[in-house]
């Protein structure tokens, strides 16, 4: 379970990609987007799912796993403060080949597809 919180322009700060959008793109931010205190080991999003989020990391961190037929999982990645989980979209993917699991208990910002798209 997470737990929300109101955005501020000084929160977004954190986040190395936010940090160099307009102050006209930022308030379109704030408003779309919550910010979600993540839990110790919380999965963000599952393989294969179509993506209906996008994840910017603030002092959170993400770890992007993949599964193998067998089960077993490996890291393939990690997301931090200087990236996003939207990396598929704007690669033209509608779903992800990975799965993300919190690395530690830690704000991120999320924002809807919709909002990210336009």
């Amino acid at each position: 379970m997470t737990t929300r919180r109101a955005l501020t322009v000084a929160t977004l700060q954190q986040s190395l990609i936010l940090r160099g959008l307009s102050t006209s793109t930022i308030d379109r931010v704030i408003e779309a987007g919550s910010l979600e205190a993540l839990l110790l080991r919380q999965q963000i999003y599952e393989a294969e799912e179509k993506i209906t989020d996008v994840y910017f990391p603030l002092d959170a961190v993400l770890s992007v796993v993949a599964r193998m037929e067998d089960g077993s999982e490996i890291e393939v990645g990690t997301i931090g403060r200087e990236g996003t989980s939207a990396f598929p979209l704007l690669m033209g993917r509608p779903a992800r080949q990975t799965c993300a699991i919190a690395k530690s208990a830690a704000p991120q910002l999320s924002c809807r597809r919709r909002y990210f798209a336009s």
